[in-house]
Formats: structure tokens, sequence, C-alpha cells
């Protein structure tokens, strides 16, 4: 605020297994309590604990823009920036247990990455459980200066495909 910012209040609930009923609410009272009152963001609504949007920046329950993240996940996946995955969870253990044992580091190997489009179009007609993954380039380095580490680079055949979408429709952190 001292530098005419807003403070805007968004609600990461995009992990729905993980939800506790009443925990949002109870930080909005907490923020209150503290005296950290945002300019936008969810309200209680009359004094009640039910959650009520307000300010038109919203919605700003993160589950709440489910929309906004389906409209980008289709977008890289358009432009080849993600991909389709369709390995179960009992695979992606078998891997980490393989992976740990071998003293690598846990990470998806990109078996899904380079299916073609008759592979994935047969897989989404069988229903199959999917996750949307980001395809980071295999080649190449990332560099960026840390305010506490100083300059760092990675090569990014090092960076995992991270999920972006979880096979429950949702957004995973890395894309809300």
């Amino acid at each position: 605020r001292q530098h005419n910012g807003r403070f805007v209040l968004r609600i990461e609930d995009t992990d729905q297994k993980r939800e506790v009923p009443g925990a949002v609410e109870a930080l909005i009272i907490a923020l209150q309590k503290m005296g950290l009152n945002y300019d936008e963001g969810p309200n209680l609504s009359n004094n009640s604990l039910k959650l009520a949007e307000r300010e038109p920046g919203g919605p700003f329950l993160q589950s709440k823009r489910l929309e906004l993240y389906q409209q980008y996940a289709s977008e890289l996946l358009g432009r080849g920036k993600a991909y389709y995955c369709f390995c179960t969870q009992a695979r992606l253990a078998e891997l980490r247990v393989l992976q740990e044992a071998q003293k690598q580091s846990p990470r998806y190997d990109g078996l899904c990455r380079n299916l073609t489009t008759t592979e994935v179009e047969a897989k989404l007609q069988h229903g199959l459980l999917k996750v949307i993954r980001l395809k980071v380039p295999n080649d190449g380095e990332v560099a960026f200066n840390d305010l506490v580490r100083g300059a760092l680079q990675f090569k990014t055949a090092e960076i995992d495909d991270q999920i972006l979408i979880k096979s429950d429709e949702f957004p995973t952190y890395h894309l809300a």
C-alpha cells in the first residue's frame, strides 16, 4: 500500500482432498483480528461464516476460476507447450521407487510426452484418467538472479514436467 498497491486475498483451494471445512473462514477472521484488512477478496457475509465474493476482481477462491485455468491449459496444449499424461498412480509410484533405488532425484520420465495425436485421442475416447503436464524443453538453460542466492543457472533437462491440471480437472498450485 505504501507504493499504491492493493492487498488482494486469493484463496488457494484447488487441493480438494486436503480441504478443511471452516479453514478459510478462520483465516479471514484471524486476518481481521490482526488488523490485516485486504482491499479485495472473499468476505464473510452478514457476520456469518458464509463466504461471499466482494469487489470486481473475483472470484477469489481459486476453485471458482476453473474455466480460466482450463482455457490456459488448452492454449498450452494447442501450442505444444503442454501434453496429456495418462500414467497411473501405480506406475508413477514404481518409477519413484526405482529412481530412489538408483539414487536419482524422483521425477516424471516423460513416457507420455511424445504420444501421437492419434494415441492421445484414443486414450481420451476410452475415458482414461489424465493430467496435463507442462512440456519443459529438454535442451537449454534457465538463468536468473536470486536476491538471496545470487546468479543461478539450471539446465532445463533437469527440470521436471510439472502437472498443471490434475485428474480431477483442478489446477495445481503451479498453474493457479
